[in-house]
């Protein structure tokens, strides 16, 4: 008798479980929660991200300040420049960090330091052309530039 109930509770929960699957990524989908979407591969809410340069921007208001466009500005946004490129390269090199923003183990730099370095990018770029315009620097190099936009994904072009 103990064989027939273990039998069909085991048939039972077998169906059970072939509705919950057949029915559960729909219904997940829906119940994710404000700033989440329904990862299909994963099967499970992961969180959405979003990086805006005007909250980078913001973010960086406690960093070096740019003064008017002198020789010794000049110099020193260059040196900040040739910094924040090495920087941005040693992240790359990086294996195996884990990103709490995408929530996963990624290789090279973490969405926030792209961000970061994307920042730096367009600054250092808006300073260059600035020191160009006053005779105070050689040329943008904006080949480079565009370059580096290109791997980082950064949304501005040169």
């Amino acid at each position: 008798m103990r064989h027939y109930i273990l039998s069909a509770l085991a048939v039972f929960t077998f169906i059970f479980g072939i509705n919950v699957v057949s029915t559960g990524s729909a219904e997940a989908s829906q119940s994710c929660r404000v700033g989440y979407y329904f990862n299909t591969e994963r099967l499970e809410c992961v969180k959405k991200v979003k990086v805006k340069i005007k909250g980078q921007d913001n973010a960086a208001r406690g960093g070096p300040q740019w003064g008017p466009v002198s020789p010794s500005n000049c110099a020193q946004a260059s040196r900040e420049m040739d910094r924040s490129a090495a920087l941005c390269r040693s992240y790359d090199a990086r294996k195996g960090a884990y990103d709490v923003d995408l929530g996963r183990i990624v290789d090279g730099k973490l969405l926030k330091e792209c961000a970061k370095c994307c920042r730096q990018l367009r600054e250092g770029m808006n300073r260059w052309a600035a020191c160009y315009s006053a005779r105070l620097a050689p040329r943008p190099n904006y080949a480079a530039a565009r370059r580096s936009s290109e791997a980082m994904n950064c949304p501005e072009t040169y």
